[in-house]
């Protein structure tokens, strides 16, 4: 039980870990690639990377409260 629930919570820190390096690492470049003669502005990296890591955060809290949740429900059946 004890290994199941580490890999759960490994599985979700790697999404969270993900989302923020799609969001942090790609977006910013998407726009080069679509139009060549636009250069992304340092301060709108900035801000891509700041709301990647909210995002990530947001979604590691609600996987989070959710595994809490199903351990108490758990709990309450056993």
């Amino acid at each position: 039980m004890e290994i199941i629930k580490i890999h759960t919570y490994l599985e979700y820190a790697m999404i969270g870990i993900f989302l923020y390096l799609l969001f942090s690492l790609v977006v910013p470049v998407l726009p080069a690639f679509y139009y060549p003669g636009i250069h992304v502005q340092g301060e709108t990296a900035f801000l891509v990377v700041i709301i990647a890591l909210s995002v990530s955060l947001y979604v590691n809290s609600i996987a989070i409260q959710r595994l809490k949740a199903k351990k108490r429900s758990s709990v309450k059946t056993n």
